[in-house]
Order: structure tokens, then C-alpha cells, then sequence
């Protein structure tokens, strides 16, 4: 089917809906954070016990809107018994036809649903909050900035480099039996051949053919074999509080 637009509709020849527009956009821009627009979503403390502030800012989430026109306030609190890590997210509900931006509480073990993405549920991570049990307020430094994970991209146009990255929980991760490894898959890559891959666990940069290995697995996929044992143990030894996180970002040249 050609699709195309947008026209002014006569007596009703042109009608179009919130997908044609959100389209546009797909295979110019990744989704992600505006940067450079107003405050560009930075998560900071309110100064005000357990509330944390969202500055102002815009992103793409599933190439829908979201626009925060001015500080929102957020409320976290202390659990009574462990230890917690909070994450201050974007999201994209298909559902129930909503963005938004919230705190997804951190869980004791195992992995927080909330943090799962689906074909209906999206997420933009802009910050993660450590808050043991005695916190009774949340300053500047217990929030960690993660913004630099999540800054739209040009695709094409007139771009030269493209990039495309994927996260995960480390309890999300595949486990290759055969191998006795875990695995993170990266789909959907351009120009395969070329590109340049980074991995990261928990922020710090990750060392190839030492920490890990990758594949091309697919015509255009590219597949990280984890070797650090660090996250196999913390996988096995569940650490209340710890992020716990890799993320794996590929560089590819859209001109060759």
C-alpha cells in the first residue's frame, strides 16, 4: 500500500490519524531526548524531603510526543525493609493511549515488570535514585543522570553515523546452554559489516574478547556473549539496590 501526506481534506477525501503522523518521523529520527531543548528532562532533587523535580524538555518515545512544559514534581519514598533503586522513566503506553513520566519502584529480587519492554510499552530511562532503608530525604547526589543513553539521533538525511542501542536488565538476558553464557541480541542493524559496537555493564565500558565476545547471528543482527564473570555472578547473587545493567550500543555508517 503507498501512503502518503498530508493534505487538506474536502468534504472529507483526506482523513488521516494520530499513526500517519507519528510515522513521519520513522527512518529520519530514533526515538530518544531532545538535546539542547529547554532543560532536556534532567532529573534532579526538589529540595523538599523525598520529592525529586523532572525539568522541562521534550523527547520521542515510539515516535509519539512527549513535552514537559515545566518542572514536575515526583514523589519517592524508603521502603521499611531493603534497600531500593528507583528508576525515573518516560513511557508509552499503546493500551491505554498515554506518555507519561513516573518513578518505577525498585524490586527486592528478580526483575520489576514495570522495567520490561513490550511492542505496546516503551520506556526512556532518564535517571535511577539509590535509597536504603533510613532515607528520609533526596539530594542531588543520590540520583544518578542517564540521559547520555538516550539522546535522539538522525538515521538518514544527511546523517553520516547512525546508532543504534538496546538495554537490559541483566535478569532479562538470554543464556546460551551449549556456550554457558549469557547473550543480549541487537536487531535491526544497517551496514552490518562496519559497525562498531560498545558494551557497557553498569555504566563503566566493557573490554572486547576479554568481558565479552560478539557475532554477526543474523543477515542484520549483531549478538553479545557476556565472559565477565561479575555478571553472572550478580545475576546468581542478587544485590538489593545495585542497577545492575548492560547496555549495548552499535555505530554504524550510513553512507557506505
Amino acid at each position: 500500500m503507498v501512503k502518503y501526506g498530508f493534505f487538506n481534506s474536502v468534504n472529507g477525501d483526506r482523513l488521516y490519524n494520530a499513526d500517519d503522523m507519528s510515522n513521519y518521523f520513522s527512518g529520519m529520527l530514533t526515538n530518544g531526548i531532545f538535546k539542547g531543548f529547554e532543560n532536556e528532562l534532567e532529573v534532579v532533587s526538589a529540595n523538599n524531603g523525598m520529592k525529586i523535580k523532572v525539568k522541562s524538555g521534550k523527547a520521542l518515545i515510539n515516535f509519539k510526543y512527549i513535552y514537559n512544559t515545566t518542572d514536575l514534581i515526583l514523589d519517592v519514598d524508603a521502603h521499611s525493609n531493603f534497600d531500593r533503586t528507583d528508576y525515573v522513566v518516560l513511557y508509552y503506553d499503546a493500551q491505554q493511549r498515554e506518555c507519561g513520566i513516573k518513578v518505577v519502584k525498585g524490586v527486592q529480587s528478580g526483575t520489576n515488570t514495570e522495567l520490561v519492554e513490550t511492542d505496546t510499552y516503551k520506556l526512556i530511562r532518564l535517571a535511577y535514585i539509590y535509597i536504603p532503608t533510613t532515607k528520609t530525604s533526596i539530594l542531588d547526589t543520590d540520583i544518578t543522570d542517564i540521559r547520555s543513553n538516550s539522546w535522539m539521533q538522525l538515521t538518514n538525511l544527511t546523517a553520516t553515523t547512525g546508532v543504534r542501542r538496546i538495554w537490559s536488565s541483566i535478569y532479562n538476558l538470554y543464556y546460551n546452554n551449549s556456550r554457558g553464557m549469557y547473550y543480549i541480541t541487537v536487531p535491526d542493524i544497517p551496514n552490518i559489516q562496519s559497525a562498531v559496537t560498545n558494551v557497557y555493564f553498569n555504566g563503566s565500558r566493557m573490554l572486547q574478547d576479554y568481558d565479552y565476545t560478539k557475532e554477526i547471528t543474523g543477515t542484520n543482527e549483531i549478538t553479545v556473549f557476556f565472559t565477565n564473570s561479575e555478571i553472572s555472578y550478580a545475576i546468581s547473587h542478587y544485590q538489593n539496590g545495585a542497577r545492575n545493567e548492560v547496555a549495548v550500543e552499535v555505530m554504524v555508517n550510513l553512507t557506505s
